[in-house]
């Protein structure tokens, strides 16, 4: 079950360069490494302490603009509704308020 959205379509997909070579991704694929990416930023404002599991915070800012919830579209199994739900979980991220209020 999801907790939180990134990028999923390849198409427009990030660009990455493996082996030399450009290539397009998207999905966990994607999102995973931008996480990563996010909460290395946080860590490194906060002093490099590390910051633990990163679900409970991440649900406390629920509400706060951390957030954009996705209320449409779907999965083949699941449609995206208000608040949290099993296709973009809370939603997709905007990481200037999560930094701000992380």
């Amino acid at each position: 079950m999801p907790d939180v959205a990134l990028i999923a379509d390849p198409l427009p997909g990030i660009f990455y360069r493996h082996g030399g070579a450009w290539f397009v991704g998207g999905g966990t694929s994607a999102a995973a490494p931008q996480w990563a990416g996010f909460l290395a930023l946080l860590n490194q404002r906060d002093g490099g302490r590390g910051l633990g599991h990163p679900g409970p915070r991440l649900y406390a800012v629920c509400g706060s603009g951390a957030y954009h919830d996705i209320i449409g579209g779907g999965n083949g199994d699941y449609d995206a509704t208000p608040g949290w739900d099993a296709v973009t979980g809370l939603g997709t991220v905007s990481v200037r308020n999560l930094l701000a209020v992380y």
